[in-house]
């Protein structure tokens, strides 16, 4: 039996400017916990992480107006490069 996962773009918003930080593509129903780098839809400036191979390479995912960290590089399941959100630093939406 093949399961179908919802799929959704979220966009994740700075919890203390309301700048757009970035949009992505969450599959499951689980909370939010991690953005996987191959997921993300946007903006194109975050576009060019998925051209990175090592966690050490990946910057901290930061509000580009005011600077806030929203995420910490980490990987995934051994092998997946993807930012720890921090819990509270965001706000989503639905796209």
């Amino acid at each position: 039996m093949i399961r179908v996962m919802a799929t959704k773009i979220i966009s994740l918003g700075c919890r203390q400017c309301d700048n757009l930080v970035v949009e992505y593509k969450k599959q499951g129903t689980g909370a939010l916990v991690r953005v996987l780098i191959e997921r993300i839809q946007g903006p194109k400036s975050l576009l060019q992480l998925k051209q990175i191979g090592n966690k050490s390479d990946l910057p901290p995912l930061t509000c580009g107006e005011c600077g806030a960290l929203i995420g910490v590089p980490t990987i995934y399941e051994g092998k997946r490069l993807a930012y720890r959100l921090v819990k509270g630093s965001f706000k989503k939406t639905l796209s």
